[in-house]
C-alpha cells in the first residue's frame, strides 16, 4: 500500500467512512481487520476503495473530489460472477433484514457486511432488528458480526442453521473429568446458542453443555415430557456424579422439572439455575405467535408492496391467530408470495407449528414439582416484585440466591455480572459435594 486517505460519504444508510488506497494486491477484509485492531470501530471506514493511484490537483495534494463513490450493494456487472443466494430460511431472512438496513437492493451469503457499506452503528441498529426477532429466536453479538462479517460465516460458524442435536458441548474445556458439568436448559424449542457466553465464562472451571428437543415436535404433549427427554440425554452424557442444571425464560421452567426428575432417579444435582424465570399469568397470549410472525414479515418483505401495503394485508389475516394449522399453512403461502420474501412458506410454517404447540403446551404449565436442590434465581431488571414472589413462593420462599441483575430479558443470559455469580455459585456447589465425600 503506497497512499491512503479516509473521507466522509453519505451512504445509503447515512454518513459513514470512505478509505482509499492505493497499490496493488489488498485485501480490503484483511486491511479492515488489521485497521480495527488498532482503532475503535468508528474510526474504521465502512469501505475501502482500491484504486492504482490516488487523484491529485495540482498542488500535489489528494484531489478529493475526483475520488470515484464507493459503490454500495451494487448488482454484479456481466463480468463478474453474481451474488450465492442465500440457503435456507434463515439465511433468507438474514439477507433480507440485511438488505433492508443497509438500504442494498440485495445481499448474497458471502457479501460482506462492512464492504455493504456498514459500520458499527449500522451494525447496532442490524443486530437489533435481528435479535427481537422471536421468529428467527437467534441471538447475534456485535463481536459475532465483526469476526463473522458474511451471512454464510454467521450461520455456519454459529451453528445456527445446523438441525438440531440432542445435547452439543458449548466450550473447550480440558481439565479434569470429574469436574461437575452444567447442563443448560434452553426457552422452548430455541437453540442453546444463546448459552455460549456463559459456556466461555465457565470454559477454566468445567464442560457446559447446551440441551436441544430434537424429537418430534408434533408428539410433544407436556413441559413434563420434554423434561423426560432432556433426562435421558443427561444421563447418557453424565452416567454418574453431580450436575448443575441452568435454565433461562421458559428453560428455567423446564429445568427444574429435569432436576425433580434427577433427584428421583437418584442423580445428585448440586445447581438450579433459573434465569429471569418464565411464570405463567393472565397477560400469557397462546395466541400471540401471529405478532411475532407479523414483525418477521414487516422485517423481510422485499417484495413492490409498500410498508402501509403489507400492514394492511396481515390486518386482513388476523384471524388465523386461532385457526387450524391448514389455515395458517394456506395463510403462510399467500402472505410469503405476496411480500416478496423470498423464503419457502413451508419452512416458515414448519416453525409455526412449532411454535404453536410449544405455547398450547405452555399454557398447561402448573405448579412447579418438588426439588431438594434450594435454586438460584436470578431476574432482570425491574421484574415485578409480585412476579418474583409468586415464583419464590412455589419453592416455600427457599432459594440460594436473588438478585437483581442490570440487564434486560433478552440480553441477561450475557450479562457480565450475572456470569461471574454464576461461576461463583458452580465453584461453591462443587466444593460443598466435594467436602461432604471427604466427610463420608
Amino acid at each position: 500500500m503506497r497512499e491512503a486517505v479516509v473521507i466522509a460519504n453519505e451512504g445509503p444508510t447515512g454518513t459513514r467512512l470512505v478509505g482509499y488506497v492505493s497499490g496493488h494486491d489488498i485485501d480490503t477484509t484483511q486491511l479492515r481487520q488489521k485497521l480495527g485492531q488498532k482503532l475503535p470501530d468508528y474510526m474504521v471506514p465502512s469501505v475501502l476503495v482500491v484504486l492504482d493511484a490516488l487523484p491529485l490537483n495540482t498542488n500535489g495534494k489528494v484531489d478529493r473530489k475526483a475520488l470515484p463513490a464507493p459503490e454500495f450493494g451494487r448488482a454484479p456487472t456481466c463480468d463478474e460472477q453474481p451474488k450465492e443466494g442465500a440457503q435456507g430460511v434463515l439465511e433468507a431472512a438474514l439477507a433480507a433484514i440485511w438488505a433492508q438496513v443497509l438500504g442494498v437492493p440485495r445481499v448474497g451469503r458471502h457479501d460482506n457486511f462492512f464492504e455493504l457499506g456498514g459500520d458499527s452503528l449500522v451494525a447496532l441498529r442490524l443486530l437489533a432488528r435481528i435479535n427481537k426477532s422471536r421468529v428467527l429466536s437467534v441471538q447475534i453479538s456485535l463481536q459475532d458480526l465483526l469476526e463473522k462479517q458474511t451471512i454464510a460465516r454467521l450461520v455456519a460458524q454459529l451453528d445456527m442453521g445446523a438441525p438440531p442435536q440432542p445435547v452439543q458441548l458449548l466450550n473447550a474445556y480440558a481439565g479434569p473429568a470429574d469436574a461437575m458439568p452444567l447442563f443448560c436448559v434452553p426457552p422452548a424449542l430455541r437453540h442453546p446458542i444463546d448459552y455460549r457466553p456463559m459456556a466461555r465464562h465457565l470454559e477454566d472451571s468445567r464442560a457446559v453443555y447446551g440441551l436441544s428437543y430434537a424429537d418430534d415436535v408434533a408428539g410433544l404433549d407436556s413441559i413434563e415430557q420434554m423434561a423426560r427427554y432432556y433426562v435421558d440425554v443427561i444421563r447418557r452424557t453424565r452416567p454418574q456424579g453431580p450436575v448443575g442444571i441452568v435454565g433461562w425464560s421458559l428453560g428455567a421452567v423446564v429445568a427444574v422439572h429435569v432436576a425433580s426428575l434427577l433427584e428421583q432417579q437418584g442423580v445428585d444435582v448440586a445447581f438450579l439455575g433459573m434465569v429471569d424465570s418464565f411464570l405463567l399469568d393472565e397477560s400469557f397470549d397462546p395466541h400471540g405467535w401471529y405478532q411475532d410472525f407479523r414483525d418477521f414479515v414487516l422485517d423481510t418483505a422485499s417484495g413492490g408492496m409498500g410498508h402501509e401495503a403489507v400492514n394492511a394485508m396481515l390486518d386482513c389475516f388476523e384471524p388465523i391467530r386461532s385457526g387450524s394449522d391448514e389455515t395458517v399453512r394456506d395463510a403462510v403461502e399467500e402472505i410469503v408470495a405476496a411480500a416478496g420474501m423470498g423464503m419457502k412458506p413451508g419452512d416458515i410454517f414448519r416453525g409455526i407449528v412449532a411454535t404453536r404447540r410449544m405455547n398450547a403446551i405452555t399454557q398447561k404449565i402448573a405448579a412447579f414439582p418438588r426439588v431438594k436442590v434450594a435454586p438460584h434465581f436470578w431476574w432482570k431488571k425491574g421484574r415485578a416484585v409480585a412476579q418474583k414472589n409468586a415464583l419464590l413462593s412455589q419453592f416455600g420462599g427457599k432459594a440460594q440466591v436473588s438478585l437483581e441483575v442490570n440487564a434486560d430479558h433478552q440480553g441477561i443470559v450475557r450479562n457480565a455480572a450475572l456470569l461471574s455469580h454464576l461461576h461463583a455459585a458452580m465453584r461453591d456447589a462443587q466444593q460443598a459435594r466435594e467436602t461432604a465425600d471427604a466427610r463420608r
